[in-house]
């Protein structure tokens, strides 16, 4: 009975290192896989598409393009700007006993989940997280190798990576 339990923690060690040594020889280190295109287009919150290569010269003078998205309590004007806004106003208006002030109140707490969905910081990593949680996983991993080292988020972005 020992002898039974001994062979088979022998063989369960040694397929273990097996394994261990398979997965060490089909990974690819960090540090190996290509560089993002410098051509690749990512779109910016504000709608606007601009070249990686273009966005990281922005970023690096300091000016990063596209994070004009307001914060805070709207005004009619920029109620009116949101995506589908009039539409959404004139469809809460129609329904039965909703006035105009709940309508406007709706349309405002639609502003502010769209002021939410915008990216928190004006950093390369900030806007590789918007673009991970929005799904857009190929520009993700462009601007999270893009992250230069002397960054602050550099190791999280790693950690993304």
């Amino acid at each position: 009975m020992k002898r039974a339990l001994k062979v088979v923690l022998i063989g369960g060690f040694v397929s273990l290192l097996a394994l261990i040594a398979a997965v060490n020889m089909i990974a690819v280190p960090l540090g190996d896989t290509s560089p993002p295109d410098p051509a690749m287009l990512i779109q910016l919150p504000d709608g606007a598409n601009r070249r990686l290569d273009e966005l990281l010269q922005a970023f690096d003078a300091g000016d990063p393009p596209g994070f004009d998205t307001p914060v805070g309590e709207p005004d009619a004007d920029e109620t009116a700007a949101l995506p589908g806004s009039h539409q959404l106003l004139e469809q809460l208006q129609a329904l039965d006993g909703l006035s105009s002030e709940e309508a406007r109140e709706l349309t405002r707490a639609a502003y502010e989940r769209h002021a939410r969905s915008s990216p928190s910081g004006k950093t390369l990593f900030s806007l590789a997280e918007w673009h991970r949680h929005n799904g857009n996983l190929d520009q993700a991993q462009a601007l999270y190798e893009s992250v230069p080292a002397s960054d602050g988020q550099w190791s999280r972005a790693q950690r993304r990576l």
